[in-house]
């Protein structure tokens, strides 16, 4: 049992920091883009023409904003799971493996 509470610490902590490296990440290109083009949408559907570098960089910036709220997003949701199952007793654990064991689950 002390080898899964290890694992599990060490599950823990690298889920905290895939989390906040992605927030990081999330900020870092949120404030990029509303320095370098705050006045340009990532799709060009406005009626006043737009230079094309602007509007690629606008798309990149949100594209990468997107994808590290995906990760913070899966990275909560370790976090919760993990720490969830950091309070349940080992006692408990047991009892809740010998269950799966006779239910023919894996």
């Amino acid at each position: 049992m002390a080898a899964d509470a290890g694992t599990n610490g060490q599950a823990l902590r690298e889920a905290r920091l895939v989390f906040l490296a992605s927030l990081a990440v999330l900020l870092l290109a949120f404030v990029a883009e509303q320095a370098f083009v705050p006045d340009i949408e990532p799709i060009a559907l406005e009626q006043t023409p737009q230079p094309l570098w602007a509007v690629e960089v606008a798309f990149l910036l949100h594209t990468i904003a997107l994808a590290a709220g995906f990760v913070a997003g899966f990275a909560l949701l370790l976090l919760a799971v993990l720490g969830a199952r950091a309070l349940i007793r080992p006692q408990d654990r047991r009892r809740i493996a010998g269950r799966r064991r006779h239910s023919g689950l894996t």
